[in-house]
């Protein structure tokens, strides 16, 4: 029974291409060699140590084998319990597979899930890869990435976790279904993230046209202004993580004018969670409540009813 060496990233790579070509035919190793220096460019090898050097082996010919075939449109999940029988290596944690387009977000929405779950994790790795794919999502071939293990990068994402048991099919299908779900509230997020940007470049342009004209009277003070806009721009410059936006219209009612979603312009989270967005009724609100949900700032600030299930797992401004 040998051990992996952790005393360093060097040895225990030498470690585990040594089993490689010790198991493997010439061909097939020199593609599991080059995939070995990707995925584990930025582990934490401390998080392998007293393991086996045959069960690393089995582990990295099962994402090996996970990254065969992906077709780039939406995220790839399986969850599975490793056994020496069909997957040539042994745990005693359930293992979470997750293949994704490199984006942000993705590992922080994963544990934000997992923590929601009470589930606790044991061990993680994250790597992204640039693979030549045929027509039908088949891997052709790996591409060397020129990147230190602190850069970005682009491609495809691959996020391997060893986590608490799940011991029947039921658990494991609830959390294949959880996490395929977090995920396509990333890739909505981080679709939409430009254009979500862009209509917050629109409204400071449209307001700064206003403001221009002169002939518009504006129900604001000069100086608020001049603070909304500069701020409406820091927003724009990287500042703040958009998560999703829609439009409010004003609609009068019963002589009271209630504020409502426009349907069709919902973006990032609210696509997929069109339950967080709230109309506002006057018509509900006693006399009090209406003067305090009445605002005549230029910007208003509000909390969401709902957690976000991407990025922190914090009620969104």
């Amino acid at each position: 029974m040998k051990l992996v060496d952790t005393r360093s990233k060097t040895y225990f790579l030498q470690a585990i291409k040594s089993a490689i070509k010790e198991k493997l035919p010439a061909g097939e190793a020199a593609n599991l060699i080059k995939f070995a220096d990707e995925f584990f460019l930025s582990a934490f090898v401390d998080e392998f140590e007293g393991r086996q050097v045959s069960d690393v082996l089995g582990l990295l010919v099962s994402v090996w084998k996970f990254i065969q075939d992906f077709d780039g449109k939406t995220a790839k999940v399986k969850v599975f319990d490793p056994n020496l029988e069909e997957h040539g290596w042994q745990s005693s944690h359930t293992v979470l597979m997750v293949m994704q387009n490199n984006m942000p977000f993705i590992v922080d929405s994963i544990r934000m899930t997992l923590a929601d779950r009470e589930t606790k994790t044991h061990a993680i790795q994250y790597a992204s890869f640039n693979i030549e794919r045929d027509s039908k999502g088949k891997l052709q071939s790996l591409k060397q990435q020129k990147h230190k293990a602190d850069e970005l990068s682009t491609g495809e994402g691959i996020v391997f976790i060893e986590l608490d048991r799940h011991a029947d099919a039921s658990a494991k299908a609830s959390l294949t279904e959880a996490i395929t779900s977090v995920l396509n509230d990333v890739a909505l997020t981080v679709q939409d993230y430009p254009l979500m940007q862009s209509k917050i470049a629109q409204i400071r342009s449209d307001v700064q046209e206003l403001v221009a004209k002169k002939t518009a009277k504006l129900p604001y003070e000069s100086e608020e202004l001049t603070e909304g806009l500069e701020f409406l721009e820091w927003l724009e410059n990287d500042h703040f993580a958009f998560l999703g936006y829609v439009d409010i219209e004003k609609v009068i009612e019963k002589k009271e004018p209630n504020m409502k979603a426009v349907k069709g312009s919902e973006l990032g989270l609210l696509k997929s969670h069109p339950e967080q967005i709230e109309s506002i009724d006057f018509h509900r609100y006693a006399k009090k409540q209406k003067s305090g949900a009445r605002s005549n700032s230029f910007i208003t600030f509000a909390t969401a009813p709902t957690r976000s299930t991407v990025h922190r797992p914090a009620y969104p401004e």
